[in-house]
């Protein structure tokens, strides 16, 4: 019914869903999820964290030969095949990626690897305010972390002390993203957004991990996908009497440019002034304001 409501006014239906196997075998009816759903967006993340009693890393690419068969279950790569092969479209599947990572405090410092024995959650950071969690504009910008790559996993984690975090990188996130290419997915999402470097204080542009997953996909297909690329062409519609003049933000959110549908804006305030980040959804998509995604231009009125 909701499919049939959403249809003639051109909605998307869409579901975030669960990458564990317990769950997917006793919450979802998969066929009849996929006949509905324009897509479902895979949460490939919280695979492990501070509720268990060893080191695990948040979203494991690959399983590792020494785990357990329960332990082989939670990781990406099973996740996204079990919904395929339990009826999921692959068109329609949406690999999440997690901007953040998942923390613990060691029971000894001296023994830092995975699965290393834990007394409970990482301390909060400074931005998330959480116990347990740490987003990776906290990880980056804190020199005294010392990574380790996982090639086994194909994702990082850092020690500092007696504290332990496992998280994506750009070289990680940038490996998944290949991943979903290969496997021909629909495409990817984040979580979440104010969790990746968005001011660029970690030598590594701003949005790192964002600019990855778009530069990658964009480079990959063609189709409208948001692109922290600059927009030289001349606008598609023109939808302002006062052309020429730049778009200026006044609040903290995304903004359609008035000039050119396809083009939007994050505004976020820093100081007494905003910083100004611009985007394209592609020259045949625009950007709607009233769900911050790009759609078909003739969804919007006006473009």
């Amino acid at each position: 019914e909701l499919k049939e409501a959403f249809a003639p006014h051109g909605l998307i239906l869409s579901a975030a869903v669960s990458a564990g196997r317990n769950t997917i075998d006793t919450a979802y009816d998969i066929p009849g999820m996929a006949k509905y759903l324009d897509f479902i967006n895979v949460m490939a993340y919280d695979l492990h964290g501070s509720w268990e009693k060893t080191t695990g890393h948040n979203a494991p690419l690959y399983e590792r030969p020494e785990e357990s068969d329960a332990e082989k279950m939670l990781n990406v790569n099973y996740a996204i095949n079990f919904w395929v092969k339990s009826g999921a479209p692959k068109n329609k599947v949406i690999l999440g990626m997690g901007t953040y990572g998942r923390s613990f405090t060691l029971a000894d410092a001296s023994k830092n690897g995975l699965g290393a024995a834990t007394t409970g959650p990482g301390k909060a950071g400074p931005l998330t305010k959480e116990p347990g969690m740490l987003g990776y504009n906290e990880i980056c910008r804190d020199s005294e972390w010392k990574e380790v790559f996982l090639s086994k996993v194909e994702a990082p984690y850092a020690v500092k002390g007696n504290q332990w975090v496992g998280y994506d990188n750009v070289k990680s996130i940038g490996i998944k993203v290949d991943y979903l290419i290969k496997e021909q997915l629909g495409g990817g999402m984040i979580w979440s957004l104010e969790t990746d470097d968005f001011r660029g204080k970690c030598g590594q542009g701003k949005y790192p991990l964002l600019t990855t997953i778009a530069t990658k996909l964009n480079g990959a297909v063609n189709r409208p996908t948001i692109s922290p690329d600059e927009v030289t062409k001349k606008p598609d519609v023109v939808v302002t009497s006062n052309p020429g003049t730049g778009f200026r933000c006044t609040k903290d959110g995304y903004f359609r440019d008035p000039q050119n549908c396809s083009v939007f804006y994050f505004c976020v305030k820093e100081g007494q002034d905003f910083a100004k980040h611009k985007y394209s959804c592609g020259e045949d998509a625009a950007f709607d304001e009233t769900t911050s995604t790009c759609t078909f231009k003739n969804q919007i009125p006006g473009c």
